[in-house]
């Protein structure tokens, strides 16, 4: 993405080329002595880490970042071990340049404040088209690349697009995600997709529709272990290969996200065309942590999966060594685990089939290991998300005392490191992929917010033990004061496609098969005082719960649009126990 940039003044090209302007002033000197003639070139390569070495050697609390528009290396930034600091890019747009590093990365950093930057990628980290043909029984579609956007080809060559109005560029109502068997270009700018869905499934797109094809590699910012009482607010993010921000083995109790705004970006030089997607996945995804976020005012819009997604994970037993010691793993390479459980921390036993919550063991020590052996096919089986298992993390998991329970084959959880005690209030999510929030965390607030036009549920209450292993069973939780409209657009919502998500809000369990009763995994919920307007689902539909209150909620829903749906209702309740409507 090129930028026009004034042209450098005698001055400034004298003072450059003897090199005697220190990089914290340059900002200031550009803005003095620039001309008024343009020419296009690329930003300057920002050195984020060297800002803040400066300001820390003089003794400062705040780097700003000069105003204007600044590249980052291909790296990304990586700041590790800073504290007490404000980084202020308030003016200051910065644009990521690799899809497959995080734009900005922080480890073991503590009481550190993002603050007003706006954050891009160039190259953007999706490109898009318009649909020109379609089979009559939807099993190809032929389309042409927008201008100024990156033919389907080397990293773009995905086998994932999205389906947008060609009249209202809004996410297409009634339309499914595609994942194509084959993605192929037919001439320089024209292309073809092969799909094998259901006609149903399809009929809703049409010639003039408009097709989105995003690159999922990396999230835009990356909170990492050790970061402790980290403040991201007012900071604006237009692009991102994966999530906007993800956090992970973050420590503390006064992690915030405030303002935070994600949202599609300016046009690209030479596209008639504007922008469909800003981040390419979540905007906040928040897991293993000993507490959870604070998450106020914030607005995201056109991102590619949930707005926030809180959640655990899901333990599998793979051997046993007496009656003290088990071993686990994890389909990634080298997950700290061993940096936020604790000693005394519950293991929680887990039943078959329903992931019903069991009995809790006391944990002695868990520690990072290597245990030798192929354990490729059991990770292939134990995590059905992951098409391939090449990097393993392997635990060993000491007991206080003797059990032999659980056994080899069994699944266990940690709810201590779930993410709990979260606050979600007075925020905007709209016009999205998937969920509005997707809460697999307890002991949480989420209030005063408003979700409209997303394809899932608007607020998701379970946890992902079967698929995607994402624990735990949300507690202690209370939805209040929300407003909500047009949630379930997605193709087939609460049908045959996603018949455990049935509501604008959803209390559900992932199991399978999807029919499975598990009263009981969720506990302790109220519903309340919410505006729920709707066409094709459920107003709230509780499953798998027990103990929930439900109350002066408003609940309308118009004629369902889709009529392979069953008739929607106000509250629908099943394989539920002590259930409260009033």
């Amino acid at each position: 993405m090129q930028s026009s940039v004034p042209r450098p003044t005698r001055l400034m090209r004298l003072l450059s080329a003897r090199r005697v302007v220190p990089a914290l002033l340059w900002g200031a000197i550009t803005a003095c002595c620039f001309a008024d003639e343009t020419v296009a070139e690329k930003p300057p390569v920002l050195d984020l880490p060297a800002l803040v070495r400066a300001c820390l050697e003089r003794g400062e609390r705040t780097v700003v970042i000069p105003r204007g528009v600044h590249r980052l290396p291909e790296t990304g930034v990586r700041l590790a071990g800073i504290s007490d600091i404000v980084i202020d890019g308030a003016g200051a747009t910065l644009l990521a340049t690799s899809f497959r590093q995080n734009a900005l990365a922080l480890r073991d950093c503590r009481n550190v404040t993002l603050r007003g930057f706006t954050l891009d990628y160039d190259p953007l980290p999706f490109t898009q088209a318009t649909i020109t043909r379609r089979a009559g029984d939807g099993r190809w579609l032929e389309f042409r690349m927008h201008d100024g956007y990156a033919a389907l080809e080397g990293e773009y060559a995905v086998r994932r697009a999205h389906v947008f109005d060609g009249a209202t560029r809004l996410w297409k109502k009634n339309a499914p995600d595609l994942y194509p068997t084959a993605v192929r270009m037919t001439g320089p700018r024209e292309g073809r997709v092969e799909l094998n869905l259901p006609a149903g499934l399809v009929r809703e797109i049409q010639a003039g529709d408009l097709l989105a094809f995003n690159v999922r590699r990396s999230s835009a910012i990356m909170l990492g272990a050790g970061c402790e009482d980290i403040c991201v607010e007012e900071v604006t993010v237009h692009s991102a290969p994966g999530a906007a921000i993800i956090a992970r083995f973050v420590a503390g109790e006064k992690n915030t996200f405030r303002r935070v705004v994600i949202s599609r970006g300016p046009t690209p030089p030479g596209a008639t065309e504007p922008r469909l997607l800003s981040a390419s996945a979540d905007g906040i995804n928040y897991a293993y942590a000993r507490h959870g976020p604070l998450i106020e005012r914030c607005e995201f819009s056109f991102h590619g999966d949930d707005s926030i997604n809180l959640h655990g994970v899901v333990f599998p037993v793979v051997k046993r060594d007496g009656p003290r010691v088990l071993w686990t793993m994890r389909p990634v390479s080298g997950d700290p685990f061993e940096r936020i459980v604790r000693a005394g921390d519950a293991l929680r036993l887990l039943a078959p089939d329903t992931f019903l919550p069991g009995a809790g063991l006391a944990i002695k020590s868990f520690e990072r290991a290597d245990l030798p052996g192929d354990w490729s096919a059991t990770a292939r089986a134990v995590w059905p998300s992951f098409k391939q298992q090449t990097r393993l993390t392997f635990y060993k998991v000491t007991l206080a005392e003797d059990s032999d329970a659980p056994a080899a084959g069994a699944f266990f959880d940690i709810p201590a490191t779930f993410s709990p005690r979260y606050a979600i209030r007075d925020c905007h999510f709209h016009d999205h992929r998937a969920h509005g929030m997707r809460i697999m965390a307890p002991h949480g607030v989420i209030e005063n917010n408003r979700v409209e036009r997303v394809r899932g549920t608007a607020i998701g209450l379970a946890g992902e033990y079967v698929f995607w292993r994402e624990a735990g069973w949300p507690r202690d939780v209370r939805v209040a004061g929300n407003i909500i409209r047009d949630a379930g657009q997605g193709a087939g919502f609460g049908t045959a496609v996603t018949p455990y998500i049935r509501g604008a809000v959803s209390l559900f369990a992932h199991l399978d098969p999807a029919t499975t009763p598990a009263p009981g995994c969720l506990r302790d919920i109220v519903i309340e005082d919410n505006v729920i307007e709707v066409e094709n689902c459920t107003g709230i539909d509780i499953n798998a719960a027990s103990d929930v209150v439900v109350r002066r909620n408003r609940v309308r829903i118009s004629s369902p649009a889709n009529t392979d749906a069953p008739a929607p209702l106000p509250v629908a309740v099943s394989h539920s126990e002590r259930v409260s409507i009033e």
